[in-house]
């Protein structure tokens, strides 16, 4: 079981123009986590000898006005996920964790599968998890 604390939420607008190595406006909003009890998946930035942390995103919506355009993404610790417009696929069942019974939920696919399966190969063959 995880222990994630929400830190903040980020709001962010890029006033790009999408020309030649300018990126292309967008708005984006994030969510931005803290694992407990222990962080080994946060990044640190220095800017004007200040060092900051900057915290993974759990969710993020990217909104783009040309192309009218809505992507949605997930990081939790390794797994990340990118889709366009549409959140994941809804699954109807009904599952059930540690006596808590989900239904009506999205399935979110990893956007790099191939990295699940070096990281299973690599705790098969050594014993233990790799380490980022």
């Amino acid at each position: 079981m995880d222990t994630i604390l929400i830190i903040d939420t980020l709001s962010e607008q890029v006033n790009g123009c999408g020309m030649f190595i300018q990126p292309r406006p967008t708005n984006n909003l994030s969510i931005l986590i803290k694992h407990l009890p222990i962080d080994n998946w946060h990044g640190t930035s220095t800017t004007n000898s200040k060092t900051k942390i900057d915290y993974q995103s759990l969710f993020t919506i990217t909104k783009s006005p040309k192309p009218k355009q809505l992507e949605f993404s997930f990081s939790f610790k390794g797994f990340y996920s990118s889709n366009d417009s549409i959140i994941g696929e809804l699954q109807t069942d009904t599952v059930e964790f540690n006596s808590r019974k989900i239904w009506n939920y999205y399935l979110i696919k990893h956007s790099y599968p191939e990295r699940i399966k070096i990281e299973l190969m690599f705790q098969k063959f050594t014993g233990q998890k790799k380490k980022d």
